[in-house]
């Protein structure tokens, strides 16, 4: 279990955890059905450091926020900005007539195209200033959940696309266990999400299933243009889906 944790936590933040053992194909499935609980948990320091801005500056809430983001870019290591900035250059890219071929170069490229950063900038700004309008009454709930339905996001994207993931090597293990992810792995990381947003029941709940269901057009949509649903994509759905939770939960 503990490789498999390990694994989860490169997945979401690229981070090097030393695993003793190679991780079979199972449970390289298996890690897709926790990502959104271990989400929940690297979102804890975060959350804590928004928490104690909020005091340290009460009545400031753009200090909270901006402090709320830095520090999730930092725990995470740019993981879901830098995916979403790659999948809006790839989506640029075939709608100006490039086709797959331009679309696979992209995704190997390590650089950053104009729309891609575009994208950054635009998520980052409405990120902050949905952090930095919600009602300290629910503040910690609201950021806790929104990270969960982030990262179910990309769990989602592993388990209804599995068949055209790309399967990179990370930390030498082979990730082809992806393609064995289906609707029992999908199962325990909707579990997650719905216990999760119990913690403000009605607003949780509905603020939930709107996110999910704009994360699953978003995704079908993305999945069609570019013939498959490349492994950047995934996460990159995931910041997709952290920031229509955002919005949900802050709005509704």
């Amino acid at each position: 279990m503990l490789e498999i944790i390990s694994l989860a936590v490169t997945l979401l933040t690229g981070r090097h955890v030393p695993r003793h053992k190679r991780l079979t194909r199972a449970d390289v499935a298996r890690t897709v059905g926790i990502l959104p609980l271990l989400g929940g948990l690297l979102a804890v320091i975060p959350i804590a450091s928004f928490l104690i801005s909020q005091r340290m500056w009460s009545g400031r809430p753009m200090i909270g926020a901006a402090i709320y983001v830095v520090t999730e870019l930092i725990v995470n290591q740019c993981r879901g900005t830098s995916a979403l900035a790659k999948t809006a250059d790839a989506v640029s890219a075939y709608l100006a007539g490039g086709g797959k071929s331009a679309v696979s170069t992209i995704m190997r490229d390590e650089h950053r195209g104009t729309i891609g950063v575009i994208s950054v900038v635009v998520a980052v700004m409405l990120k902050f200033a949905f952090v930095a309008t919600i009602p300290s009454a629910i503040a910690w709930q609201t950021l806790l959940i929104s990270s969960v339905v982030g990262r179910w996001g990309t769990s989602f994207a592993f388990s209804a696309f599995h068949d055209s993931i790309s399967h990179p090597l990370i930390d030498g293990d082979d990730l082809t266990g992806l393609s064995d992810a289906g609707p029992l792995q999908l199962l325990p990381a909707t579990a997650t999400v719905f216990v999760v947003a119990a913690l403000l029941p009605v607003r949780g709940i509905v603020g939930c299933v709107a996110a999910c269901a704009v994360c699953v057009l978003i995704a079908n949509g993305a999945h069609r243009r570019l013939g498959g649903t490349p492994f950047v994509v995934a996460f990159g759905l995931g910041e997709l889906a952290q920031i229509a939770a955002l919005a949900a939960l802050t709005v509704g």
